[in-house]
C-alpha cells in the first residue's frame, strides 16, 4: 500500500483487521478505488477503501463483535508462525558450521591495524599514531569475526536468507567462541560478575568496582606504520552490533 496510506485494502481487511467479505459488502461496499497493474497482466486488480470509513464502520457493535476477536486470533496466528519460523532459523544456525579462516596471528594484527585505517580514512577519522596491546588485540578481534569468518557457509545452511551482521548476531556466541578457539592471544577480556555481598555495596550510579577501568585512547607504546594494503582482503562488512 506504499503511496495509499489513506486506504485498506480488501487483502488487509480480511487477513488483518478482522473482516469478513460478508461484512465488507454490507458495511462498505464498493471500494473507494480500484488499481490495476497493467505491467503485471496476471494480478488481479486491488481493491482500496477509506481508513475513515473503515474506521467509522468497526464502531458499529455489528462489526466490532466480529472483527475484535478476529483480530485477536489473527494475531496470536501470526506470533505463532514468527515464533515457529525463528525456532527453525534458531535450529539451523545452531548446525551450522563454524568456520574461521586460520593464519598467521601476526598476520590477523598487521590486517586489523589496515582495516582501521581504511575505515577512518573512509570516514574522514585522523587515524591512531599509537596503539596499546589491548587495543591491538581488540581490533585483531573484530577483523577476525568480521573478515576471516565463513558467513556464506552459515547463510547457505539457514532456511532464509540473512545479511552477515543479523547472522553475526544469530550466532554471535559461536562465532566469537571459534575465534577464540583458534586465536586465544587475542579473546576479548571477560567481566567477572560481582559477588552477591559485594553487588550489594554499590550505590546505584557507582563504578563496578570488579570491572576493569574504562580506556578513553589507547596508550602510546609503539607507532603504527601499516603495510601496503592488500589486495586480496575480502571487501568489508557491516560492523557487527
Amino acid at each position: 500500500m506504499k503511496g495509499n496510506s489513506g486506504y485498506h485494502t480488501f487483502y488487509h481487511l480480511i487477513h488483518h483487521r478482522g473482516w469478513t467479505e460478508e461484512l465488507i459488502a454490507a458495511h462498505l461496499g464498493e471500494p473507494d478505488m480500484v488499481q490495476t497493474y497493467p505491467n503485471k497482466p496476471a494480478s488481479r486488480p486491488v481493491s482500496y477503501f477509506l481508513r475513515s470509513r473503515v474506521d467509522e464502520a468497526e464502531k458499529l457493535d455489528d462489526v466490532a463483535a466480529v472483527v475484535i476477536p478476529r483480530q485477536a486470533e489473527l494475531s496470536q496466528s501470526r506470533a505463532d508462525r514468527e515464533a515457529q519460523k525463528a525456532k527453525i532459523m534458531r535450529e539451523a544456525a545452531d548446525a551450522a558450521e563454524i568456520v574461521v579462516e586460520q593464519l598467521p596471528l601476526h598476520e590477523v594484527k598487521i590486517r586489523g591495524i589496515e582495516a582501521v585505517y581504511e575505515e577512518n580514512g573512509r570516514q574522514g577519522r585522523d587515524a591512531p599514531t599509537a596503539i596499546s596491546e589491548e587495543w591491538l588485540s581488540s581490533i585483531a578481534f573484530k577483523f577476525a569475526v568480521r573478515r576471516l569468518v565463513d558467513y556464506d557457509r552459515i547463510i547457505a545452511a539457514l532456511p532464509a536468507p540473512l545479511d552477515k551482521p543479523e547472522v553475526y548476531e544469530l550466532c554471535r556466541e559461536r562465532i566469537d567462541a571459534a575465534v577464540i578457539a583458534l586465536y586465544p592471544e587475542i579473546a576479548p577480556p571477560v567481566e567477572q560478575p560481582l559477588a552477591a555481598e559485594d553487588a550489594a555495596q554499590v550505590e546505584p550510579g557507582e563504578a563496578d568496582p570488579a570491572a576493569p577501568p574504562a580506556v578513553e585512547e589507547p596508550a602510546p607504546s609503539a607507532e603504527l606504520k601499516p603495510s601496503q594494503p592488500d589486495t586480496g582482503t575480502p571487501p568489508p562488512i557491516d560492523e557487527p552490533a
